[in-house]
Protein backbone atom coordinates (compact mmCIF):
# COMPACT_ATOMS: atom_id res chain seq x y z
CA UNK A 1 0.00 0.00 0.00
CA UNK A 2 1.09 3.72 -0.74
CA UNK A 3 1.97 5.75 1.92
CA UNK A 4 0.89 9.21 1.87
CA UNK A 5 3.24 11.70 2.87
CA UNK A 6 4.52 14.61 0.83
CA UNK A 7 8.44 15.17 -0.92
CA UNK A 8 10.02 18.02 -1.05
CA UNK A 9 13.49 18.85 -3.18
CA UNK A 10 15.72 21.28 -2.67
CA UNK A 11 18.27 22.18 -5.36
CA UNK A 12 20.74 24.77 -4.31
CA UNK A 13 23.66 26.14 -6.32
CA UNK A 14 26.54 25.53 -4.13
CA UNK A 15 29.68 23.86 -5.28
CA UNK A 16 33.23 23.45 -4.49
CA UNK A 17 33.46 27.10 -2.96
CA UNK A 18 30.45 28.08 -2.38
CA UNK A 19 28.22 27.22 0.67
CA UNK A 20 25.33 29.85 1.55
CA UNK A 21 23.04 28.51 -0.87
CA UNK A 22 22.81 25.01 0.44
CA UNK A 23 23.09 25.99 4.50
CA UNK A 24 20.19 28.62 3.48
CA UNK A 25 18.45 25.39 2.01
CA UNK A 26 19.13 23.29 4.83
CA UNK A 27 18.28 25.66 7.35
CA UNK A 28 14.48 25.98 5.68
CA UNK A 29 14.67 22.33 5.33
CA UNK A 30 15.00 21.41 9.12
CA UNK A 31 12.79 24.23 10.07
CA UNK A 32 10.25 22.77 7.49
CA UNK A 33 10.46 19.13 9.21
CA UNK A 34 9.80 20.66 12.64
CA UNK A 35 6.17 21.63 11.14
CA UNK A 36 6.06 18.78 9.26
CA UNK A 37 7.74 16.03 10.72
CA UNK A 38 6.65 13.85 8.22
CA UNK A 39 7.67 15.61 5.29
CA UNK A 40 10.31 13.58 3.08
CA UNK A 41 13.17 16.37 2.06
CA UNK A 42 15.66 15.46 -0.59
CA UNK A 43 18.67 17.54 -1.97
CA UNK A 44 20.16 17.75 -5.07
CA UNK A 45 23.77 18.60 -4.32
CA UNK A 46 26.99 18.71 -6.21
CA UNK A 47 29.33 16.28 -5.42
CA UNK A 48 32.22 18.31 -5.04
CA UNK A 49 30.70 20.41 -2.27
CA UNK A 50 31.51 18.19 0.12
CA UNK A 51 29.25 20.03 3.10
CA UNK A 52 28.65 18.03 5.83
CA UNK A 53 24.85 16.08 5.49
CA UNK A 54 22.06 16.01 7.96
CA UNK A 55 21.64 12.13 8.53
CA UNK A 56 17.69 13.21 8.76
CA UNK A 57 17.45 14.27 4.74
CA UNK A 58 18.63 12.39 1.62
CA UNK A 59 21.23 13.68 -1.01
CA UNK A 60 21.49 12.78 -4.29
CA UNK A 61 25.29 13.83 -5.30
CA UNK A 62 25.54 15.19 -9.18
CA UNK A 63 28.91 16.08 -11.25
CA UNK A 64 27.64 19.54 -11.16
CA UNK A 65 25.46 22.26 -9.59
CA UNK A 66 21.80 21.23 -10.96
CA UNK A 67 21.76 23.81 -13.36
CA UNK A 68 25.32 22.13 -15.12
CA UNK A 69 24.09 19.12 -14.59
CA UNK A 70 21.74 18.82 -17.03
CA UNK A 71 19.87 15.66 -17.94
CA UNK A 72 21.43 13.84 -14.75
CA UNK A 73 19.28 16.32 -12.33
CA UNK A 74 16.04 16.33 -14.73
CA UNK A 75 16.35 12.19 -14.47
CA UNK A 76 16.59 12.58 -10.26
CA UNK A 77 13.97 14.72 -10.46
CA UNK A 78 11.45 13.02 -12.98
CA UNK A 79 12.46 9.89 -10.37
CA UNK A 80 11.42 11.60 -7.46
CA UNK A 81 8.27 13.27 -8.35
CA UNK A 82 8.49 16.29 -5.72
CA UNK A 83 5.11 17.60 -4.23
CA UNK A 84 7.89 21.41 -4.41
CA UNK A 85 10.65 21.41 -5.88
CA UNK A 86 12.95 24.44 -4.33
CA UNK A 87 15.75 25.82 -6.22
CA UNK A 88 18.50 28.24 -4.69
CA UNK A 89 19.97 30.06 -7.47
CA UNK A 90 20.03 26.77 -9.54
CA UNK A 91 17.94 24.88 -12.12
CA UNK A 92 17.23 25.20 -15.81
CA UNK A 93 13.52 26.11 -16.67
CA UNK A 94 13.24 22.16 -17.87
CA UNK A 95 13.49 21.19 -14.32
CA UNK A 96 11.28 23.44 -12.85
CA UNK A 97 8.68 22.19 -15.70
CA UNK A 98 9.61 17.99 -14.36
CA UNK A 99 8.12 19.22 -10.65
CA UNK A 100 5.30 20.61 -12.58
CA UNK A 101 4.56 17.80 -15.05
CA UNK A 102 3.86 15.27 -11.95
CA UNK A 103 1.45 17.79 -10.32
CA UNK A 104 4.14 19.46 -8.40
CA UNK A 105 4.68 23.19 -7.21
CA UNK A 106 7.87 25.00 -7.53
CA UNK A 107 10.04 27.66 -5.88
CA UNK A 108 13.00 29.73 -7.04
CA UNK A 109 15.25 31.63 -4.48
CA UNK A 110 17.41 34.79 -5.72
CA UNK A 111 20.18 36.64 -3.79
CA UNK A 112 21.62 38.60 -6.20
CA UNK A 113 20.50 40.94 -9.65
CA UNK A 114 21.35 38.55 -11.79
CA UNK A 115 19.27 35.60 -10.58
CA UNK A 116 16.66 37.88 -9.75
CA UNK A 117 16.39 38.66 -13.02
CA UNK A 118 16.34 34.62 -14.36
CA UNK A 119 13.40 34.33 -12.25
CA UNK A 120 11.45 37.13 -14.08
CA UNK A 121 12.19 35.05 -17.67
CA UNK A 122 8.85 34.18 -19.70
CA UNK A 123 9.74 30.88 -20.35
CA UNK A 124 10.70 30.27 -16.29
CA UNK A 125 7.58 32.51 -15.36
CA UNK A 126 5.23 30.03 -17.33
CA UNK A 127 6.52 27.10 -14.60
CA UNK A 128 6.84 28.97 -12.00
CA UNK A 129 4.67 29.41 -8.73
CA UNK A 130 6.65 31.08 -6.24
CA UNK A 131 9.66 33.65 -6.74
CA UNK A 132 11.41 34.57 -2.41
CA UNK A 133 13.55 37.53 -3.18
CA UNK A 134 16.58 37.78 -1.17
CA UNK A 135 16.53 41.68 -0.55
CA UNK A 136 18.71 42.02 2.55
CA UNK A 137 18.84 45.22 4.62
CA UNK A 138 16.44 46.72 1.88
CA UNK A 139 13.79 47.92 4.29
CA UNK A 140 11.28 49.20 1.43
CA UNK A 141 11.74 46.80 -1.54
CA UNK A 142 9.62 47.16 -4.45
CA UNK A 143 9.23 45.88 -7.91
CA UNK A 144 10.91 47.23 -11.10
CA UNK A 145 7.84 48.30 -14.02
CA UNK A 146 8.92 45.45 -16.48
CA UNK A 147 8.50 42.70 -13.33
CA UNK A 148 5.11 44.24 -12.82
CA UNK A 149 4.21 43.86 -15.97
CA UNK A 150 5.47 40.44 -16.29
CA UNK A 151 3.77 39.41 -13.58
CA UNK A 152 -0.06 40.85 -14.77
CA UNK A 153 0.92 38.16 -17.86
CA UNK A 154 1.89 35.66 -15.85
CA UNK A 155 -0.44 36.04 -12.76
CA UNK A 156 0.19 32.37 -11.03
CA UNK A 157 3.46 33.48 -9.99
CA UNK A 158 3.87 34.94 -6.47
CA UNK A 159 6.20 37.19 -5.34
CA UNK A 160 7.63 37.63 -1.29
CA UNK A 161 10.54 39.60 -0.38
CA UNK A 162 12.69 38.28 2.24
CA UNK A 163 15.53 39.09 4.38
CA UNK A 164 18.12 36.80 5.88
CA UNK A 165 17.33 32.91 6.05
CA UNK A 166 19.40 31.47 8.99
CA UNK A 167 18.91 29.44 12.30
CA UNK A 168 18.35 31.50 15.51
CA UNK A 169 21.78 31.43 17.03
CA UNK A 170 22.87 28.61 19.12
CA UNK A 171 24.10 29.05 22.63
CA UNK A 172 28.51 28.85 22.19
CA UNK A 173 28.32 27.56 26.29
CA UNK A 174 26.58 24.10 24.73
CA UNK A 175 29.31 23.12 22.67
CA UNK A 176 32.23 22.20 24.38
CA UNK A 177 34.92 23.10 21.97
CA UNK A 178 33.64 26.73 22.00
CA UNK A 179 32.05 27.10 25.53
CA UNK A 180 35.81 28.80 26.33
CA UNK A 181 34.80 31.80 24.44
CA UNK A 182 32.11 32.70 26.64
CA UNK A 183 34.02 34.28 29.16
CA UNK A 184 36.29 36.36 27.13
CA UNK A 185 36.33 39.02 25.01
CA UNK A 186 37.24 37.94 21.45
CA UNK A 187 37.08 39.11 17.42
CA UNK A 188 36.33 36.65 14.98
CA UNK A 189 37.47 36.08 11.46
CA UNK A 190 34.67 34.24 9.08
CA UNK A 191 35.11 34.24 5.21
CA UNK A 192 32.27 31.74 5.00
CA UNK A 193 32.70 28.22 2.77
CA UNK A 194 36.11 28.61 2.74
CA UNK A 195 36.51 27.09 -0.15
CA UNK A 196 37.66 30.59 -2.29
CA UNK A 197 41.59 31.18 -2.92
CA UNK A 198 42.87 34.65 -3.48
CA UNK A 199 46.72 35.30 -4.92
CA UNK A 200 47.06 31.32 -4.64
CA UNK A 201 46.34 31.34 -1.30
CA UNK A 202 43.23 30.11 0.40
CA UNK A 203 41.30 32.84 1.69
CA UNK A 204 40.89 31.68 5.04
CA UNK A 205 44.53 31.52 5.34
CA UNK A 206 44.69 35.14 4.68
CA UNK A 207 42.39 36.00 7.95
CA UNK A 208 44.19 33.90 9.69
CA UNK A 209 47.49 36.35 8.88
CA UNK A 210 45.18 39.10 9.60
CA UNK A 211 44.49 37.44 12.71
CA UNK A 212 47.31 37.00 13.80
CA UNK A 213 48.58 40.62 13.30
CA UNK A 214 45.27 41.84 15.02
CA UNK A 215 46.04 39.70 17.97
CA UNK A 216 49.62 41.11 18.28
CA UNK A 217 48.74 44.72 18.36
CA UNK A 218 45.92 44.72 20.52
CA UNK A 219 46.52 41.64 23.01
CA UNK A 220 42.91 40.66 22.13
CA UNK A 221 42.03 36.82 21.69
CA UNK A 222 41.33 36.22 17.97
CA UNK A 223 39.55 33.41 16.14
CA UNK A 224 39.47 32.52 12.94
CA UNK A 225 36.35 30.27 11.53
CA UNK A 226 37.81 28.18 8.78
CA UNK A 227 35.20 27.38 6.79
CA UNK A 228 33.34 23.79 5.77
CA UNK A 229 35.08 24.24 2.54
CA UNK A 230 38.48 25.02 3.68
CA UNK A 231 40.76 22.15 1.83
CA UNK A 232 44.41 23.54 3.45
CA UNK A 233 46.38 22.04 6.00
CA UNK A 234 46.39 25.10 8.81
CA UNK A 235 44.41 23.21 11.70
CA UNK A 236 46.09 25.00 14.73
CA UNK A 237 47.96 28.09 15.42
CA UNK A 238 50.32 29.39 18.55
CA UNK A 239 48.67 32.95 18.58
CA UNK A 240 45.48 32.61 17.57
CA UNK A 241 42.21 30.25 17.96
CA UNK A 242 41.68 28.39 15.29
CA UNK A 243 37.95 26.53 14.60
CA UNK A 244 37.27 24.27 11.37
CA UNK A 245 33.56 23.63 10.57
CA UNK A 246 30.69 24.81 12.58
CA UNK A 247 26.69 24.72 12.02
CA UNK A 248 25.75 27.73 10.84
CA UNK A 249 23.46 28.28 14.42
CA UNK A 250 26.84 27.85 15.88
CA UNK A 251 28.02 30.54 13.88
CA UNK A 252 25.54 32.94 14.67
CA UNK A 253 26.37 31.86 18.23
CA UNK A 254 30.09 33.34 17.50
CA UNK A 255 29.07 36.21 15.99
CA UNK A 256 26.67 37.31 18.78
CA UNK A 257 29.29 36.83 21.04
CA UNK A 258 32.18 38.97 19.34
CA UNK A 259 33.44 42.39 20.31
CA UNK A 260 34.15 42.64 16.68
CA UNK A 261 33.61 40.97 13.78
CA UNK A 262 35.98 40.86 10.16
CA UNK A 263 33.97 38.17 7.70
CA UNK A 264 33.20 37.84 3.97
CA UNK A 265 30.41 39.52 2.02
CA UNK A 266 28.38 36.26 0.68
CA UNK A 267 24.76 36.76 0.68
CA UNK A 268 24.36 34.84 4.25
CA UNK A 269 27.46 35.15 6.11
CA UNK A 270 27.05 39.08 5.61
CA UNK A 271 23.32 38.81 7.11
CA UNK A 272 24.30 37.10 9.76
CA UNK A 273 26.90 39.34 10.55
CA UNK A 274 24.83 42.52 10.51
CA UNK A 275 22.46 40.85 12.36
CA UNK A 276 24.15 40.26 15.29
CA UNK A 277 24.41 43.24 16.77
CA UNK A 278 28.07 43.00 16.22
CA UNK A 279 30.58 45.96 14.59
CA UNK A 280 31.69 44.19 11.32
CA UNK A 281 34.89 44.70 8.59
CA UNK A 282 33.52 43.28 5.41
CA UNK A 283 35.80 42.44 2.37
CA UNK A 284 34.97 40.25 -0.49
CA UNK A 285 36.48 37.08 -0.86
CA UNK A 286 34.86 35.51 -4.08
CA UNK A 287 31.87 35.41 -6.37
CA UNK A 288 30.82 38.43 -8.39
CA UNK A 289 28.15 40.33 -6.26
CA UNK A 290 30.84 40.55 -3.06
CA UNK A 291 32.10 43.45 -4.39
CA UNK A 292 29.02 45.30 -4.85
CA UNK A 293 28.13 44.15 -1.35
CA UNK A 294 31.03 45.57 0.39
CA UNK A 295 30.88 48.98 -1.54
CA UNK A 296 26.79 49.58 -0.89
CA UNK A 297 27.33 49.02 2.89
CA UNK A 298 30.22 50.57 3.03
CA UNK A 299 28.42 53.91 1.91
CA UNK A 300 25.29 53.15 4.06
CA UNK A 301 27.40 52.97 7.18
CA UNK A 302 26.49 49.59 8.30
CA UNK A 303 30.48 48.07 8.08
CA UNK A 304 33.79 48.63 7.01
CA UNK A 305 34.86 47.81 4.00
CA UNK A 306 38.58 46.40 3.43
CA UNK A 307 40.98 45.22 0.68
CA UNK A 308 41.32 40.99 1.10
CA UNK A 309 45.02 41.34 2.31
CA UNK A 310 45.88 40.49 5.68
CA UNK A 311 47.78 44.02 6.70
CA UNK A 312 44.38 46.25 5.55
CA UNK A 313 42.11 43.73 7.35
CA UNK A 314 43.97 43.79 10.49
CA UNK A 315 44.30 47.77 10.25
CA UNK A 316 40.68 48.03 10.17
CA UNK A 317 40.29 45.81 12.90
CA UNK A 318 42.03 47.44 15.36
CA UNK A 319 40.20 50.87 14.37
CA UNK A 320 36.96 49.47 15.17
CA UNK A 321 38.57 48.38 18.09
CA UNK A 322 39.81 51.94 18.93
CA UNK A 323 37.27 53.87 17.75
CA UNK A 324 34.06 52.72 20.27
CA UNK A 325 32.16 55.30 19.02
CA UNK A 326 32.09 54.06 15.31
CA UNK A 327 31.27 50.73 16.14
CA UNK A 328 28.56 51.56 18.13
CA UNK A 329 27.38 54.06 15.14
CA UNK A 330 27.94 50.55 12.80
CA UNK A 331 25.88 48.49 15.00
CA UNK A 332 23.17 51.41 15.35
CA UNK A 333 22.70 51.65 11.71
CA UNK A 334 22.71 48.14 10.75
CA UNK A 335 19.68 47.65 13.18
CA UNK A 336 18.16 50.53 11.22
CA UNK A 337 18.70 49.07 8.63
CA UNK A 338 15.91 46.33 7.79
CA UNK A 339 17.85 43.01 8.51
CA UNK A 340 15.91 40.45 10.03
CA UNK A 341 15.59 36.39 10.22
CA UNK A 342 12.73 36.21 7.47
CA UNK A 343 12.88 32.04 7.94
CA UNK A 344 9.26 31.72 8.94
CA UNK A 345 7.86 33.85 6.82
CA UNK A 346 9.96 31.49 4.16
CA UNK A 347 8.37 28.65 5.51
CA UNK A 348 5.03 29.72 5.70
CA UNK A 349 5.33 30.33 1.90
CA UNK A 350 7.14 27.22 1.05
CA UNK A 351 4.06 25.18 3.11
CA UNK A 352 1.18 27.04 1.44
CA UNK A 353 2.17 25.39 -1.46
CA UNK A 354 2.70 22.14 -0.60
CA UNK A 355 -0.94 22.68 0.89
CA UNK A 356 -1.90 23.30 -2.89
CA UNK A 357 -0.56 20.30 -4.41
CA UNK A 358 -2.68 18.11 -1.34
CA UNK A 359 -1.74 14.36 0.25
CA UNK A 360 0.08 12.48 -2.83
CA UNK A 361 1.18 8.56 -2.77
CA UNK A 362 4.81 8.47 -1.98
CA UNK A 363 6.70 7.29 -5.40
CA UNK A 364 10.04 5.53 -4.78
CA UNK A 365 13.03 7.16 -4.62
Amino acid sequence: MNTVVQRILFAPASGPAGSGEYFRCLCLAQAMKRRLPGLDVHFLLHREARLEHDPDLTYHELQATPSLAGNEATETIRRLRPALGVFDCSGRVRHLAEVRATGGRTAWISNRPSQRQRGFRPRRLRVLDLHLIMDSGNPMPRLGPLEKLLLAVFPRTRVEFINLIAPEPASIESSARLARLADCDYAVFAAGGGGWSHDNRPVPEILVDAAVRFHRASGMQAVVVMGPQYRGAVRRHDEVEIIGQVTPAQLAGILSGARLAVVGAGNMLSAQALTAATPCVMTAVGGSDQPHRVADYSRRGLVVGSRLEAGTLADSALQLLRQPDLARQLVEAAQSGGFRNDRELAVDCLVDLLAETGDQPLPPS
